[in-house]
C-alpha cells in the first residue's frame, strides 16, 4: 500500500487492459456487506457485517463538486444547522485558498457521508485518479488501513493521514472545536472540521 498522502492512480478508459486488471481496484465491484447504524452519543455511522482485510478499497466520497468559494458560502449556512458533509479536493494545495473544488455530500451522496472521525482510524484517505486528467478533480478513496472485524465502525481521521504533533499545535490555536466521541485509547479530545 502507498503511504499516505500519494496519489493513486489507476488504468482508465482508454487503457487496454481487462477489468481485473491490478491497476483497477477501485474500479472493481465490491462485495463489502456494510450497514448505517445510529450512535448514541455521535449520530449516524458505518459498521460492517463482514471481516474487512487490510489494504481493500471501500469506496469512494461521493457528493456535488462545487468550487470552493460556493463551499465557503454553504459551509457557513450549514453549520447552523449542523450539517458537515463538505470534504476539500485539496491534494497538492498548499493552503485552503489553493484549493480548486470541493464535494459536498449533504444531498447527494453515498454512504460514506456517514463515516465518523477517530483518533485511531481503521480507514485512510487516498487522493485516485483513474478517468480524469486534472488531478484538481480526484476521487477521494477510503482504503482499509488494518483488518477491521464484524459490526465495527468504518473510521477515518478528519485531521488528514499525517497526523503529528505539529498538526496538533496547529489546531490547538483554532478557535472552533468539536468534542471528540470516537471512544479511542488514543483519543486527543477534540477535533476540527
Amino acid at each position: 500500500m502507498l503511504k499516505p498522502g500519494n496519489v493513486i492512480y489507476e488504468c482508465n478508459s482508454k487503457c487496454t487492459c481487462l477489468s481485473n486488471c491490478v491497476n483497477r481496484v477501485s474500479q472493481r465491484r465490491s462485495d463489502l456487506s456494510l450497514m448505517i447504524k445510529r450512535f448514541p452519543k455521535k449520530g449516524w455511522g458505518v459498521i460492517t457485517r463482514r471481516k474487512i482485510p487490510e489494504r481493500v478499497f471501500v469506496t469512494y466520497y461521493y457528493g456535488e463538486i462545487i468550487k470552493s468559494t460556493e463551499a465557503d458560502r454553504r459551509g457557513s449556512q450549514y453549520d447552523t444547522k449542523g450539517l458537515t458533509y463538505l470534504f476539500d479536493l485539496d491534494y497538492n494545495a498548499e493552503d485552503h485558498d489553493e484549493c480548486a473544488y470541493t464535494v459536498d455530500a449533504t444531498y447527494f451522496g453515498n454512504f460514506s457521508r456517514f463515516f465518523n472521525h477517530s483518533c485511531d482510524p481503521n480507514l485512510v484517505v487516498y487522493p485516485l485518479i483513474n478517468d480524469n486528467a486534472d488531478i484538481r478533480l480526484h476521487h477521494i478513496a477510503f482504503f482499509t488501513s488494518r483488518e477491521i472485524q464484524v459490526g465495527e465502525e468504518l473510521t477515518f481521521n478528519y485531521f488528514g493521514n499525517f497526523y503529528n504533533e505539529e498538526v496538533e499545535s496547529g489546531l490547538s490555536k483554532i478557535k472552533e472545536k468539536y468534542v471528540c466521541k470516537c471512544g479511542s485509547t488514543k483519543c486527543i479530545g477534540y477535533f476540527h472540521k
